[in-house]
Parts: structure tokens; C-alpha cells; sequence
């Protein structure tokens, strides 16, 4: 019963926010949401300092998996969950941040990019990044840990981890303005989807840093390319281009305009 009164109360909190306000909030996104828009003059340099952090993940990956030795050792010492199988639902959190970016909105957070942008964005970032994960475990055939799927020879790199890192990358690239809370929570959530692929021993602990520099850089990249096209769009002399909805009551149409 207790339950049900706070949660009433925190109900009443939300729904007494004054109705003018929250129109506001909840229009204001939406009234241009199909336009570029000039990026930051320095995108270019902010993509290069969040190349670091994968590039450094990526190289640690790259220098255990020269070192046979070490690598199988690491494994015995993180592998813990291998006998167990304790659940630890990697499947489901690794498209996490998604849920986690859908949700904001209702909220009041709303994401960097417009709505008509940020689906390709992300689309592009999960389809380069699946095409490089996939690419490599043709081209390495690296065999399996777990002594059950020894006749897989896919384990480099972790295309579980990729994908979390890519779901919690365009999480930060579109919330993280907003607080830095929501960055590092969608990163913890990847680093745990990493980390289960260890301890059940489904990947070496190379593939799941290589994973999640691939899905990271991967993200940053399609970001820095679409920053790119937004920036030579909008220094075009007086020239837009632009995407707008049009209904009046009997159909609805589409209307793609280029002013110059």
C-alpha cells in the first residue's frame, strides 16, 4: 500500500509541472527537425581526442593476443562464470542504451541530432561497425575459448561487445551534453557486456577490447563524417537543404527543398 501512495505522489509531482512549460519543452525540439545544422567549428579535433580511448583499447587487445602465454593465463584467472553459467543477460543489455536514449525524451531530454538525422546516424554506426567485426573473424579464424565451442573458429573479435559499445558510444554522442551520468552509464553497461563474454568464457579478453574499440571508433567516425557533410551544407552561400512534412487534412507528402 505504501508503495502505491509514493509511487501516486511522484505521479502528482510530474503531472502538476506547469502545462505551459512542458509544452514548450515538448515542441520546441520538434519545430525544425528535419534540417542540417553547422556543427561545432572544432569537430574535427574533438574526434581525434575520442579516437584515443578506442585506439588504446585496440592496441592492449592486440598485444595479448601476440602473447599466447599470457592470453590463455588471463582467461583461467576471468573465466569464472564458464561452469556456473550464472545468468548475467548480456543479450538483452547490450541494446540497453537504446532503450535508455528512447526513454529520455519522455523526460524532457532530448538528443543532440534531430530525429530525421540521428536514425541514419545510427544505423550507420551499427552497420560499419557489424561489416568490420564480421570481417575480421573471417580473416583471423581465431578459435573459441570455452572448450564447448571449440569447433568455432569466430572468437576475434566481440561482436556482443562492439555492438554494446556502439549502442552506449551514440547514447553519449547524444545525451551526453545534457549530463555526464548518461555517458558513463551506457558505458558501464557496455563494459559489463564485455566482461560476461569473458567470465562465461565465450571470448579472450583481446576480442572483447578490440570489440569495444571498433564499436566506439566506428560510432565516433560516422559521427565526425556526418559532422562533416552538416558543416559543407550549411557554409554553402545562402544555400539549405531541408526535409518537411506537409498535410492539410486529406493527404500527407513529403517536400525536399534546396534553397540557393
Amino acid at each position: 500500500m505504501m508503495k502505491r501512495v509514493i509511487c501516486m505522489i511522484l505521479l502528482g509531482c510530474v503531472l502538476s509541472y506547469p502545462l505551459s512549460a512542458q509544452q514548450q519543452n515538448l515542441t520546441l525540439p520538434y519545430q525544425d527537425w528535419y534540417s542540417f545544422e553547422k556543427p561545432q567549428e572544432d569537430y574535427t579535433k574533438d574526434f581525434l581526442k575520442s579516437s584515443i580511448a578506442p585506439l588504446a583499447l585496440a592496441g592492449v587487445g592486440l598485444l595479448i593476443q601476440s602473447n599466447a602465454d599470457f592470453k590463455h593465463e588471463l582467461q583461467t584467472h576471468l573465466d569464472w562464470n564458464k561452469d556456473w553459467q550464472v545468468p548475467m543477460y548480456e543479450d538483452e543489455l547490450r541494446w540497453a542504451p537504446y532503450y535508455i536514449g528512447f526513454m529520455l525524451p519522455v523526460f524532457g531530454v532530448y538528443p543532440q541530432h534531430k530525429g530525421l538525422h540521428a536514425i541514419p546516424l545510427a544505423l550507420g554506426a551499427y552497420c560499419l561497425a557489424d561489416a568490420c567485426v564480421a570481417s575480421l573473424k573471417r580473416s583471423t579464424g581465431i578459435q573459441r575459448p570455452n572448450e564447448k565451442l571449440h569447433h568455432l573458429y569466430n572468437s576475434f573479435p566481440s561482436q556482443h561487445t562492439s555492438m554494446a559499445f556502439v549502442a552506449a558510444t551514440i547514447l553519449h554522442q547524444e545525451y551526453g551534453h545534457y549530463s555526464p551520468w548518461i555517458s558513463i552509464g551506457g558505458y558501464s553497461i557496455a563494459a559489463w557486456v564485455g566482461y560476461t563474454r569473458i567470465a562465461q568464457s565465450y571470448h579472450w579478453t583481446a576480442d572483447v577490447l578490440v570489440g569495444a574499440a571498433i564499436g566506439t571508433f566506428c560510432t565516433n567516425l560516422v559521427y565526425w563524417a556526418y559532422d562533416g557533410l552538416s558543416d559543407y551544407i550549411c557554409t554553402k552561400k545562402e544555400q539549405s537543404l531541408s526535409l518537411m512534412p506537409f498535410y492539410d487534412g486529406r493527404q500527407a507528402s513529403l517536400c525536399l527543398s534546396y534553397q540557393f
